[in-house]
């Protein structure tokens, strides 16, 4: 059996997905970080992670690296939004960019029975 060390990438054998090592709790217990939580996983049920090796990223399948730049461009649409979330109207106020609907009632007057116009 593999002895694994702190800082070691892997991946999950029953599921997917993978994280870092981040404590040995015993020679077959360790805890995995995968998204921000360490998870206690047994050292029978990970592998190392080698596509970060040359030999290991010529058996990354073309949709793995797809997966991998796709979440990239997510992550930049992200931030490009962020900075361009909100716009000014004519009034001088900041409103946010989105789709907007405005009931105008026909007659002031009889609100909920005339008929109204949608802009």
């Amino acid at each position: 059996m593999r002895e694994f060390k702190v800082g070691d990438k892997v991946k999950f054998l029953n599921r997917t997905g993978g994280g870092i090592i981040t404590k040995i709790v015993s020679p077959l217990v360790v805890n995995v970080e995968e998204d921000g939580f360490d998870i206690p996983t047994l050292t029978k049920e990970i592998i190392l992670d080698y596509v970060d090796d040359k030999a290991g990223k010529m058996f990354t399948s073309a949709k793995e690296e797809k997966e991998v730049n796709i979440r990239e461009e997510i992550q930049e649409t992200k931030e490009q939004d962020k900075t361009e979330r909100f716009y000014l109207s004519r009034k001088g106020q900041q409103m946010e960019k989105g789709v907007y609907l405005a009931f105008i009632p026909q007659d002031q007057v009889w609100i909920l029975t005339q008929g109204f116009d949608v802009y």
